[in-house]
């Protein structure tokens, strides 16, 4: 529990605005806001302070369950951690709490869902910003909250469509089949971020049919049966409703991406990545965990066609190649969409300490058994210790990985986005909005957290560099980024941009990274000048 607290005078003036209208919203939902911040212990009120200052997501919910919060910090439970099992019967009671008997409707399993993660989400900001819990532990809580939501969403989705069609059946085994849901990136890992989408994949073991039920409704094939179940579970987590949504999810990594279908069998799966599986591919399944059952038998069987496809048995350069491909691909995405801001996708970024781990793990999982392991940190420490990166390489790289999501951690907690873009000149406030992320991070101006800042990302972006790509290759790197440029400013002058994107999200990003404010401006007239009658007359 904080024991001292002192706020710059901008965040004083903050608070004050804060509390006024936290004041109101607590009386127009019957609560008597300074009755219940008085009866706090002072060290406790400095706590609601700080984190109600920094957070608009928190002191925006707080008052739609103003009692309930103010006894969770009187009674200390919400400077507890929330274990996998306590979050899971918190849902579960609200879920059952949602409907008198049987299973919930679907508007029932939504609404208990979003409270949850509503409730959830304040508890786990609440630990991060007053540094209650170590940057892992937070991701932990923020993946085992979304293990939660999938695992019982589904739950209840599978009975529900099951006591409309009976249960899928499989053709060979005879055994009932269950949707399996594999949890790809920053969830496989559980190292979910604040305000995280997730991206899954549908598998189910294999083809048959539905046994039916007792009231005629025609059976389906398995097939049919979990795409549906798979809809709903998508529209359990995705839709927002007036109780907000529960994870933004994005299915874009399965086989086929967008063209192909929700769900497949694992049969249809393992054709799929031996014969069309790609380089990224591989790169995306390093992480993949199987959230519901992977130790069950089904889920054994999964990870057993996606292992040989992810590591192969054999010391793999020729991965090299295409990492460094997708070294160029980075580089170029920062440029053309104006990423220098980014702390994720941003030169010395997240990303790139991402991309440094799993080059090794591609390149020498397949012998190394023990670089199969999802969590970078462990992966990082099993690269030092067994020599494949120097002791100080892995210690700035973890130094500078902790930092970066603690500031990804803080930009979230602000307004619960999805962003990992630092406060810019895009930002309403923004002075404001630099000074409550600077506190929140431990530092007394902006100007001394963007040093630090710099100071790490300067450091992975050397590693990044010297680790992935020899020097003797970098000349050529930046080479293809001056091609790309020039390309960039050819396309500009042309106007080859896709239409249906209007007028330039990709020129307004290219042209931000010099030295114009007026992008717009700029993008119109160059066109007016290319169009214009001089123009014309000196091209003719």
């Amino acid at each position: 529990m904080s024991t001292s607290l002192s706020f710059p005078g901008q965040l004083d003036d903050y608070w004050d605005i804060t509390q006024d209208k936290l004041k109101t919203e607590f009386e127009f939902r019957g609560y008597d806001w300074s009755q219940l911040f008085d009866a706090l212990s002072l060290e406790q009120q400095r706590d609601v302070k700080k984190v109600c200052t920094i957070s608009q997501f928190v002191a925006d919910n707080i008052a739609i369950d103003g009692e309930l919060f103010f006894q969770q910090v009187i009674s200390n439970d919400i400077y507890q951690s929330l274990s996998q099992k306590q979050l899971e019967r918190n849902l579960l009671t609200l879920i059952n709490d949602s409907s008198n008997e049987g299973l919930p409707s679907e508007e029932q399993l939504f609404k208990a869902l979003r409270i949850f993660r509503r409730r959830t989400q304040i508890h786990i900001i609440w630990h991060d910003l007053l540094r209650l819990a170590k940057t892992m532990n937070t991701t932990r809580m923020l993946s085992d909250m979304a293990d939660v939501c999938i695992t019982q969403g589904l739950n209840y989705v599978h009975a529900m469509l099951a006591e409309k069609h009976g249960e899928p059946i499989g053709k060979t085994n005879k055994i009932k089949q269950r949707l399996l849901v594999l949890g790809m990136g920053k969830l496989g890992a559980h190292e979910l971020n604040l305000s995280s989408d997730i991206d899954l994949i549908f598998a189910y073991p294999e083809s048959g049919n539905t046994s039916g039920n007792s009231r005629g409704r025609r059976e389906l094939s398995n097939q049919e049966f979990f795409i549906k179940v798979g809809q709903k579970l998508i529209q359990a987590l995705d839709t927002s409703t007036s109780d907000g949504f529960v994870f933004r999810t994005d299915m874009r990594l399965r086989p086929y991406g967008d063209s192909g279908p929700l769900v497949m069998n694992f049969t249809s799966i393992e054709g799929y990545y031996q014969d069309q599986g790609r380089d990224w591919e591989r790169y995306a399944m390093v992480k993949a965990r199987i959230i519901n059952g992977e130790e069950t038998d089904a889920g054994q069987e999964l990870l057993s066609i996606l292992r040989p496809f992810t590591y192969r048995q054999y010391v793999d350069y020729s991965a090299f190649e295409s990492l460094r491909s997708m070294k160029t691909m980075i580089n170029t995405e920062v440029r053309r969409r104006g990423l220098h801001t980014n702390v994720k996708l941003g030169s010395g970024g997240i990303r790139e300490i991402e991309f440094v781990v799993q080059a090794f793990q591609l390149i020498r999982g397949g012998q190394e058994k023990e670089l199969q392991t999802r969590e970078l940190l462990i992966v990082l420490s099993i690269l030092e210790s067994e020599g494949y990166l120097p002791a100080k390489a892995c210690k700035e790289l973890r130094q500078a990985y902790l930092f970066l999501r603690d500031t990804e951690h803080v930009i979230q907690a602000l307004n619960d986005e999805q962003t990992q873009l630092l406060p810019s000149d895009d930002y309403q406030q923004i002075s404001q909005a630099q000074s409550r992320m600077s506190f929140a991070m431990g530092f007394d101006t902006w100007q001394d957290f963007l040093i630090e800042l710099d100071s790490h990302r300067e450091k992975v972006s050397h590693h990044f560099s010297q680790i992935v790509v020899p020097t003797d290759e970098e000349s050529n790197d930046d080479q293809k980024s001056t091609k790309i440029e020039q390309q960039a400013w050819q396309d500009l002058w042309h106007g080859n941009f896709d239409p249906a994107q209007g007028h330039g999200p990709e020129e307004r990003a290219f042209l931000q990274q010099f030295p114009c404010t007026q992008s717009d401006k700029v993008i119109e007239g160059i066109a007016k000048f290319r169009d214009s009658r001089s123009v014309k007359i000196m091209q003719s």
